[in-house]
């Protein structure tokens, strides 16, 4: 049994809706004009609104080790948006932890949540993680939609397979499709890939066309702005009646499932299992997936008329057969057992931790919850390693050293990802300041899923 207890310290706010800060009203989806779904609750778990930490420096004001505030800023250049929370109802879902740090003025990043009950009682319940190339417009547009656009095609496919219990239905009782009806996991896939195309579609060919449509340059630069910019997306559902995860991934971020076994010895060891990840040099980022980004999209004809008229950029000039891209993504599907948690994360989490690491220090985090002493060296985690094929480590000249300082497990990742047991170290990247700081790390945002035991 696991020594930290996973559960909500206090409700002390309510965020309805599905968006991470920034409240929403709450959604009724109606199918076929009768209400079968509805949406629940998030409550926010946090006790306050500072990073908790149980004598290391907080995240959201740097410190050296030795106590004394830093010189500069008073609460160094950046601080760390997080939130623990819980969601009502039978969501099989204990509890998650989300986290963002950007590397800029601005944030890239994007984070979202929803959960919708179903007629059985069960739910079905999203997280989606967007990271920005070249600008926040795809992300904040991703934000605001995806999560939308695939529940609704979701709920759609759903209705046509409703299990006739509400017990748990395992994959093999699923009412067997009639002759219309493809199976059920391949209709699921279908609706995440369509969803994932329209939507950028949206971003880039109604774009476009809202851009062509006016005279005006100046009525054309919002339209242009979330498909001149990119993003990746990273996208789980989580079905509570048959316990299976789906992990929808376009671009460069990557997640990851964690999963507690016993050694012969009796001691906890956890396994990794990452989920497909996956080109063209972007601001530095080799993608093969990205939504937006609509140079690589865009025919020649449509660029060379929005240079011209609009203030576009020059087409390159090997722009020969596009698109080069799409935002269709790979799916991998798991059938999650009690106890596993999922972590979702950015790019930036993973250039400075491999997947082994990450799920090795929610393990570590999970069995001692109160060891702060202790200073762990990779190869003391609770988990198989892989080779470590990270690059800000060494970028920093520096030894990975982990400790567990945070009741959030996001923060604890991210906190160990710029620097854990060097307090120095992560006051220092946490307090570079633009363009500079964009060099020494990435956004790095994080949501930690712990499924029901």
């Amino acid at each position: 049994m696991f020594k930290r207890m996973l559960k909500p310290t206090s409700a002390s706010r309510l965020l309805r809706g599905r968006r991470l800060g920034q409240p929403a009203g709450c959604i009724i989806v109606a199918v076929s004009g009768c209400l079968y779904y509805h949406s629940q609750q998030i409550i926010h778990a946090d006790d306050n609104d500072g990073a908790t930490a149980r004598g290391y420096p907080s995240v959201d004001d740097p410190r050296h080790p030795d106590g004394a505030p830093l010189h500069g800023p008073p609460h160094g250049f950046v601080e760390m948006n997080h939130f623990s929370g819980t969601i009502e109802g039978n969501t099989g879902i204990t509890r998650f932890d989300s986290v963002s740090a950007p590397s800029s003025n601005y944030r890239q990043d994007d984070l979202a949540v929803t959960s919708v009950k179903r007629s059985t009682g069960t739910s079905h319940t999203l997280f989606g993680l967007y990271d920005g190339y070249a600008g926040w417009q795809t992300s904040n547009f991703l934000g605001e939609r995806l999560l939308s656009a695939v529940l609704t095609s979701i709920l759609g496919i759903v209705s046509k397979y409703e299990p006739s219990t509400e017990e748990h239905t395992e994959l093999d009782m699923l009412p067997a499709p009639g002759p219309t009806l493809e199976p059920y996991p391949e209709a699921i896939d279908r609706v995440i890939k369509e969803a994932f195309r329209l939507v950028d579609d949206t971003i880039v060919h109604t774009g476009a066309e809202l851009a062509l449509s006016t005279p005006s340059k100046y009525a054309a630069v919002r339209p242009l702005a979330a498909a001149l910019a990119g993003s990746s997306a990273l996208l789980s559902v989580y079905d509570s009646d048959t316990r299976i995860l789906k992990v929808a991934l376009t671009g460069d971020s990557s997640a990851v499932l964690g999963r507690r076994t016993k050694r012969a010895t009796g001691q906890s060891f956890y396994e990794d299992a990452p989920t497909s990840g996956g080109n063209i040099i972007v601001d530095g980022r080799s993608v093969s997936r990205a939504f937006g980004l609509a140079a690589y999209k865009w025919s020649r004809e449509i660029q060379e008329r929005l240079h011209m008229e609009y203030l576009g950029d020059r087409p390159q000039k090997d722009l020969a057969s596009p698109p080069y891209l799409t935002a269709e993504p790979e799916i991998t599907t798991i059938e999650v057992k009690p106890g596993d948690f999922l972590i979702m994360a950015s790019k930036g989490l993973w250039n400075c931790l491999t997947g082994a690491e990450a799920v090795g220090l929610i393990g570590h985090w999970l069995e001692y919850p109160a060891d702060i002493e202790t200073v762990l060296g990779r190869d003391q985690l609770p988990v198989k390693l892989e080779e470590d094929n990270t690059i800000m480590y060494k970028r920093w000249r520096a030894e990975k050293k982990f400790i567990c300082a945070d009741d959030n497990a996001a923060v604890h990742l991210a906190r160990n990802a710029l620097g854990g047991a060097d307090g120095d170290l992560m006051a220092a990247l946490l307090n570079l300041e633009p363009p500079r700081s964009q060099k020494f790390r990435d956004d790095i945002t994080v949501t930690v899923v712990f499924f029901d035991g």
